[in-house]
């Protein structure tokens, strides 16, 4: 599924620079906004958001029960609190990466409370329309009739990547992620295991055996949780060796070359090999979009560092899933 969209992005950007002279960011501009599963958690949070910063009693309760956000905002903005659990249950149940073990938003309802006491300047603006308008603006007869074409075709496969995410992998593992902790709970309950979240540590047999009191899980779950922590602390070499040359693609169909010739693009900007620092600690990088912006940098390697983002600064991430989209209505910018 990610190819073909990938494909018709390169189409775009390749468009853009030939007609226009214009480099992949600001081509990119021009699908900003047309990936629903990217944009509408954090799109319908900020809607939450401007609601409360719009009534003193709600972020006066807010700021005093700060752990439980729903409940603070029941007596106060009974509609709002409605509102929020509704966000919750749509969007805070998909776990923010590609693992059940790993914590689901809605288990971390303080950062949910920090997102919505941020202040938040960033305009709504029709960032896609403007580049469109002055894209046409400049283009005629088979230029604009090409560029109309790809623009099409790009926005159409846009949505794809990131819908695939979010059902495929997002949404299954957050049911997965319910599961295993009713079933920890339950399994704590019993006195066979030590903590609810040692369960994501075993196997759903090994689940299901023990809940039909079958076994005692506690023992292998604390082993297997002592290693994956010897084994982040021990990460080794982010590389190991060199890349090989990259495939000769001149026997492939016209197609086949076309769409190849996309998926290698995108493999050499995703993974540029060796990084070059200057004297001076600066890294280059390749933009996702224009412009410049100033902040404090806060390094945000897993779920469980989301609350340490203050408003402004610059997420700097390793990857980021479409679950994290909530995070970037606060941030300044993203360096992923």
């Amino acid at each position: 599924i990610a190819r073909p969209r990938q494909g018709l992005e390169v189409d775009l950007v390749m468009a853009c620079e030939q007609l226009l002279g214009w480099d992949a960011a600001r081509a990119l501009q021009l699908l900003a906004g047309y990936s629903p599963a990217s944009v509408a958690g954090m799109r319908d949070l900020a809607a939450i958001r401007a609601r409360v910063a719009a009534d003193a009693a709600s972020l006066e309760a807010l700021r005093a029960a700060p752990a439980d956000p729903v409940a603070a905002l029941r007596p106060v903005a009974p509609d709002v609190a409605d509102e929020l659990s509704a966000w919750l249950h749509a969007h805070g149940w998909r776990t923010t990466n590609y693992d059940p073990g790993s914590a689901a938003i809605i288990e971390r309802p303080g950062v949910v409370t920090r997102l919505l006491l941020s202040p938040s300047d960033r305009a709504e603006a029709s960032v896609a329309a403007d580049a469109e308008a002055e894209a046409l603006a400049r283009l005629a007869g088979a230029g604009r009739a090409r560029f109309a074409g790809v623009l099409a075709a790009a926005r159409r496969a846009y949505p794809v990547r990131e819908e695939n995410v979010a059902l495929t992998d997002n949404v299954p593992c957050g049911i997965l992620r319910r599961w295993v902790l009713e079933a920890g709970e339950r399994l704590v309950a019993s006195g066979s295991l030590q903590r609810v979240a040692d369960a994501v540590y075993c196997t759903a047999d090994e689940l299901a055996l023990a809940l039909s009191g079958g076994a005692e899980v506690a023992p292998e779950a604390a082993r297997r949780r002592n290693e994956e922590a010897w084994v982040r602390a021990h990460p080794g070499p982010a590389v190991v060796g060199d890349t090989g040359d990259l495939p000769d693609l001149r026997y492939l169909p016209k197609a086949g070359r076309r769409m190849n010739e996309a998926v290698l693009w995108g493999f050499a900007m995703e993974f540029p090999g060796e990084v070059a620092t200057t004297d001076d600690g600066q890294v280059s990088g390749s933009a996702a979009s224009p412009g410049h912006y100033t902040g404090r940098v806060r390094v945000v390697r897993k779920e469980a560092d989301f609350a340490a983002l203050l408003p402004g600064e610059v997420l700097v991430c390793p990857t980021a899933s479409p679950s994290w989209t909530i995070l970037f209505g606060v941030a300044g910018a993203l360096v992923t």
